[in-house]
């Protein structure tokens, strides 16, 4: 019997050093919820291959978090990648502002000469970033914040792991800090793409998590002169309450229309914003190419 209490006991101390180990050393973030056979498969699945635009991308996969975004691709960004089969296109370059681990940018690089400039705030997730495009020339990391002032933030590397580890974040402690630099994003256009490109061909995509009502305070020059297509994903529950409208006010205030990417490109009204999530934003003075790039994504 004893015997059999310390055969136990053994195996839960081996599952949750294994956990450890995949946690610290492969994001491995949903760990408790996943079948071992999954485990197994990730192990052989260190280059992941998505097709689009009619070839292969090349993704290297050296973490679980983006095996697993891999094998729901197809059901929660379908409509995304569909609208960037037809902007890949249509831009010559693009800024990707809340990167992740760098999807979207390694998408629209894969076409001709395009150029991506990929900001990434979280340590880790630029990490992944890093290794992804590293191979590819077109696109230049950053892994700095944006936000409405010049400042540093002291960024915790295992900032996101509490969610599904059921362990102590103290566990993580020893991993410590990064000081991540914060610029607005005119700061920003300004010192890297301004400096670099022409962007009268720019395409803008700010998915930062609640943050862009401070990106938008910071960008005078970029909306009111410059005007780039924006892609914008809201997230109103991480936002103070009417934050989400006050930036909808503010782009139809500096003449953008907006468009539900959701609902087929369906115009969004001011009085009628409804807590849409993806929205495609279109200066007024480039209307006319809107209406070429909507009617190549809806035939």
């Amino acid at each position: 019997m004893m015997s059999l209490f310390n055969d136990i006991l053994l195996i839960k101390m081996i599952k949750k050093f294994i956990k450890i180990l995949l946690i610290k050393y492969f994001d491995f973030r949903w760990y408790g919820n996943t079948k071992f056979l999954d485990v197994i498969k990730f192990y052989f699945t260190f280059n992941k291959k998505f097709f689009f635009n009619n070839k292969y991308i090349i993704f290297p996969v050296k973490s679980f978090f983006i095996y697993n975004f891999f094998r729901k691709v197809d059901d929660y960004e379908k409509e995304n990648i569909k609208l960037f089969e037809v902007l890949s296109h249509e831009f010559d370059f693009f800024v990707d502002i809340g990167a992740n681990f760098g999807f979207f940018s390694m998408l629209f690089s894969s076409v001709g000469k395009n150029t991506t400039y990929a900001i990434e705030l979280n340590p880790l997730t630029y990490e992944q970033l890093r290794i992804i495009t590293n191979k590819n020339e077109n696109i230049k990391t950053f892994n700095i914040g944006i936000s409405d002032k010049t400042s540093e933030l002291n960024y915790p590397k295992y900032h996101l792991i509490k969610m599904s580890t059921k362990l102590d974040s103290q566990s993580f402690s020893d991993l410590g800090h990064k000081k991540i630099e914060i610029y607005t994003v005119d700061e920003f256009f300004e010192k890297n793409v301004i400096k670099d490109q022409k962007i009268n061909n720019c395409l803008v995509k700010i998915d930062i998590e609640g943050a862009e009502s401070k990106l938008f305070k910071s960008s005078n020059v970029l909306i009111k002169k410059h005007k780039p297509f924006i892609l914008l994903e809201l997230h109103p529950k991480d936002m103070s309450p009417f934050e989400d409208k006050k930036i909808i006010k503010y782009l139809k205030e500096n003449f953008y229309n907006l468009y539900d990417i959701e609902k087929r490109l369906l115009e969004i009204n001011y009085e009628e914003y409804d807590n849409q999530r993806f929205i495609f934003c279109v200066p007024e003075n480039k209307q006319n190419k809107f209406e070429k790039i909507k009617f190549k994504i809806l035939n």
